[in-house]
């Protein structure tokens, strides 16, 4: 394996269990078997490697989430949805591919408080987030954009926690974890379910 790719791969596994707070570039050459200066001559610093490590997998899985998108027949919240989750969830089937922990690692990082280090994930799904926004507006249109940004926000917190659980060793009060179709399944339901809730008067703005 060529000496960029251990870098990343040993960067992502200590970032997703230990956190990118804890975990030092020592860390990392010693997980990668490189020297620092291997390190700084690929990235540069510690926070460039973990832009670096969102890129290497959302780069292709966000291509596929907007073709996905642009392949619907029409625009219905669980087709949506279904385009924006599939791709990362059917990558878990790759034994050994490392996905498990870099979706463990995007959760994580979307409730760090550091603004930096989620910045670094923001500007990964900008875009994308953008296009699926739009797409769920043109699904919904009896919701407000106030209102549908919010459950937008629960919709992607929930995301979130599935991806820092899924398939982890410690997770409270699940003995065995489904696999990645009814995982996602089952996400997909609680959200259009969320997304299509009757809006209660008064509702309407946004977190």
């Amino acid at each position: 394996m060529a000496t960029k790719e251990r870098i990343l791969d040993a960067a992502e596994r200590l970032f997703a269990e230990e956190g990118f707070a804890s975990t030092s570039m020592r860390d990392i050459t010693a997980e990668a078997g490189v020297n620092l200066a291997a390190v700084n001559y690929h990235f540069g610093s510690k926070l460039a490697l973990l832009k670096a490590v969102f890129a290497r997998r959302f780069g292709p899985v966000n291509e596929e989430r907007l073709s996905r998108l642009d392949a619907l027949d029409e625009m219905e919240p669980e087709g949506v949805l279904h385009a924006f989750f599939d791709p990362v969830f059917e990558r878990l089937r790759e034994t050994g591919s490392g996905w498990a922990k870099f979706m463990q690692l995007v959760g994580r990082t979307h409730s760090d408080t550091n603004a930096e280090i989620r910045a670094c994930l923001i500007e990964q799904v900008q875009i994308v987030a953008e296009r699926f926004f739009a797409a769920l507006a043109e699904a919904l249109p009896e919701l407000s954009p106030a209102v549908l940004g919010s459950r937008i926000h629960f919709v992607v917190g929930a995301m979130a926690h599935t991806f820092a659980f899924c398939r982890y060793e410690d997770v409270p009060l699940v003995d065995a974890l489904p696999e990645p179709d009814e995982i996602v399944q089952n996400l997909v339901d609680f959200a259009v379910a969320g997304l299509r809730a009757p809006v209660r008067r008064g509702v309407e703005s946004a977190p």
